[in-house]
């Protein structure tokens, strides 16, 4: 049963924090805020907010957990550190800041998993006494299939370099921007027959469309947007 979680904060609590305690806050835990701490370190503590130390779950959600690069931290140094940026920005030839604070929300994210994964551990009789994660961890999460890809023996998928359009999301007639999830080449064609565009050129933006996640890059022909 979840009953309350005290949560210490800086002064100015990064997105990590916030989203943590919305997620608790939804699956019914009593969240109060604590006492500011000094740091960009953030504390919590499971159990009632008056007493989180009696019988909690205690926990560390920080910048760079085990990196130790420092106390103070942002969005964009972690995303600049961890690589995200230059995934994000393989396809323009640099590096580029992503416009969401992705890092940030998956590390409050992990926070709250962490918390659960550790009442069902105390809850099956282990002796789990704290959790930790940080945003620089969970941006690497983000990226470990091209840290995988990089390091490995294997080549990246072949990607035609002559296509000049972008890639995904896509535009609508009506203003909206939209993604595309398509796992089979069929569905892909028919999709694009569907809306006027003509097998050939919908077949020459099926292979770097397929292998966008493994290279980061998309690039398409220009028809697809048009």
């Amino acid at each position: 049963m979840l009953r309350g979680i005290a949560l210490e904060a800086p002064d100015q609590a990064p997105l990590a924090l916030q989203v943590c305690r919305r997620h608790l806050r939804l699956l019914g835990a009593d969240v109060a805020l604590g006492p500011r701490s000094g740091g960009n370190q953030i504390r919590l503590c499971w159990g009632h907010p008056e007493q989180p130390s009696e019988g909690g779950l205690t926990g560390a959600l920080t910048w760079f957990g085990p990196a130790h690069a420092g106390a103070d931290g942002s969005e964009a140094l972690v995303q600049a550190r961890c690589g995200l940026m230059e995934v994000n920005g393989r396809d323009g030839g640099r590096p580029r800041r992503l416009g969401l604070e992705v890092a940030s929300v998956a590390a409050g994210i992990l926070a709250s998993q962490g918390i659960l994964a550790g009442l069902v551990g105390r809850a099956l009789g282990w002796d789990v006494a704290s959790v930790e994660t940080s945003v620089a961890q969970a941006a690497l999460m983000s990226v470990n299939h091209y840290l995988a890809i990089a390091t490995g023996d294997g080549e990246e998928p072949l990607v035609a370099r002559s296509e000049q359009g972008p890639g995904p999301p896509f535009p609508t007639s009506d203003g909206q921007w939209v993604e595309l999830e398509v796992l089979d080449p069929d569905r892909w064609l028919a999709f694009w027959l569907a809306v006027g565009l003509d097998a050939r050129t919908a077949g020459r933006g099926w292979v770097p469309f397929a292998a966008r996640h493994e290279t980061a890059r998309c690039p398409l022909p220009p028809a697809l947007h048009g």
